[in-house]
């Protein structure tokens, strides 16, 4: 699984050097995710138990999904609009983000009654760390690993491409959890693309947390 955490830098990186001979910005992504794909591990093995566990899971997410990534931004002098994080666009990312989230919810509903994971006592405990964290994955599989390499690549194929396979690399693959990621991924990384802004993104899949899974508990009901 590491392996395929890792390939999509890899693959920029070789994209980088054989089409624009250069790759600094490539490696600079993969160090974005190294530290997550070395770490999550250990992390979460260790979490305290307990009623704040989530809360731990998030700030443990913030560390390795979202830090590293800020850290690089500011030592390389990078903007954070090339990641989707401005204001301007925000009006048209909030419209697709809601758009979006009548198809993710209703697809998680569908794949969640069938493995029904959740009780409504996690979806309550669960749901205000997991909208949050929700910005953690936004921001590394389409704020990194979308819009910046589309503004990068100039490839969009590519840069859906690589954004795909991050995404798919940090869930279960099986097919009632790929089938969600593929829509939702699909979806989000057309929202950055039109919008330019990561924000409606982020509402739409932390929501969608929480509502694909209540929506199931109610399908189970008929």
């Amino acid at each position: 699984m590491k392996a395929l955490q890792i390939a999509p830098a890899i693959i920029l990186i070789t994209y980088g050097l054989i089409k624009q001979k250069r790759c600094q910005v490539y490696f600079d992504m993969l160090l974005m995710m190294l530290p997550a794909t070395l770490f999550y591990g250990i992390f979460m093995r260790n979490l305290p138990n307990g009623v704040f566990h989530s809360y731990f899971y998030f700030f443990a997410k913030v560390i390795l999904f979202l830090l590293p990534g800020l850290v690089i931004i500011k030592l390389r002098k990078y903007k954070l609009s090339d990641f989707g994080i401005t204001e301007k666009g925000l009006r048209l990312s909030l419209l697709l983000g809601f758009g979006i989230l009548i198809i993710t919810a209703l697809t998680n509903a569908i794949m969640f009654s069938v493995t029904m994971p959740f009780n409504l006592y996690t979806i309550a405990t669960w749901s205000i760390p997991l909208f949050f964290d929700a910005f953690n994955e936004e921001f590394l599989f389409r704020g990194v690993f979308f819009f910046f390499a589309y503004k990068n690549t100039k490839n969009l194929p590519l840069s859906y491409i690589v954004s795909m396979m991050v995404a798919f690399a940090w869930h279960p693959l099986t097919l009632t959890r790929m089938i969600p990621v593929f829509v939702q991924g699909t979806l989000l990384c057309y929202l950055l693309y039109k919008s330019k802004c990561i924000y409606g993104a982020w509402v739409s899949h932390g929501i969608n947390r929480t509502l694909g899974s209540v929506l199931a508990q109610l399908l189970m009901k008929f």
